[in-house]
């Protein structure tokens, strides 16, 4: 994510073929929280195809080490 984007025109620039939420689920925004990582601003919630629930999808280099070094984490 660039310093003049917003969380939106991120998203739309890195994930431009899947819907998305910038709202998270708070209890998936607590858990993180709770093990050191913010991810509001640096995450949306998405929707690829096939995929109800949803998943969150990462903006910034932060973002992506918490999601695969962290994957056992918030899951829980």
């Amino acid at each position: 994510m660039e310093h003049s984007e917003t969380v939106q025109e991120a998203a739309n620039r890195m994930w431009p073929d899947v819907s998305y939420d910038t709202a998270l689920p708070q209890g998936w925004v607590n858990t993180a929280i709770k093990q050191g990582f913010d991810p509001r601003g640096q995450v949306v919630w998405g929707y690829p195809k096939h995929c109800c629930l949803g998943i969150p999808l990462p903006l910034t280099p932060e973002a992506q080490v918490y999601l695969v070094s962290g994957a056992d984490h918030w899951r829980s």
